[in-house]
Order: structure tokens, then C-alpha cells, then sequence
């Protein structure tokens, strides 16, 4: 499997649509709306793009059908994480 990486620059450009590929408790990745944008005033932006993070997802889904690279990337993390493991994948 090729080697995936979510850097700051990706981040960035998700922050600025209102969500983000959050690194969870568990270490598993998951898209995520960005709940307060407040807290990075260079966002431009005070309350949340999404009503939540089912919407923050979708959202990316519709940009990764629609091929762009950064959503299309988004999207094989989160469902990496988020979907069966490999070796469940394997049985």
C-alpha cells in the first residue's frame, strides 16, 4: 500500500472550507467539522461551515466524486481508519 500522508498544508486548506482530518484518541483518523473556527482568526470565518461532522463529511465526498486531490486524499484516510482493518480485509 502507498504510503498516505495528511500534512500541514492539507490541513490548512480544509480548515479554510470548515473541517479537518482529526487524529483521534484511539490514533484513528476521522473527517471532522471544525467546531471553533474563532480559536485561528486568519480563517476569516467565526462559527462552524457545517451543522456537523456527518455534514463536514459529506461535504468532502462530494468534492472527492468531483476529483479534487485534497478531498480525494481526505477521504482514503478517513475510510482507511474508519472502514475494515486490513486483516479483516483479508479474511
Amino acid at each position: 500500500m502507498a504510503k498516505v500522508e495528511w500534512t500541514a498544508w492539507h490541513s490548512r486548506q480544509a480548515c479554510k472550507e470548515g473541517w479537518d482530518v482529526f487524529d483521534n484518541s484511539d490514533h484513528s483518523f476521522e473527517i471532522e467539522r471544525l467546531d471553533d473556527p474563532a480559536g485561528d482568526p486568519e480563517l476569516g470565518y467565526d462559527e462552524p461551515k457545517f451543522a456537523n461532522d456527518d455534514e463536514a463529511l459529506a461535504f468532502v465526498r462530494e468534492q472527492a466524486r468531483a476529483a479534487s486531490s485534497l478531498h480525494v486524499l481526505a477521504i482514503a484516510i478517513h475510510d482507511y481508519y474508519q472502514g475494515p482493518r486490513p486483516k479483516e480485509l483479508a479474511r
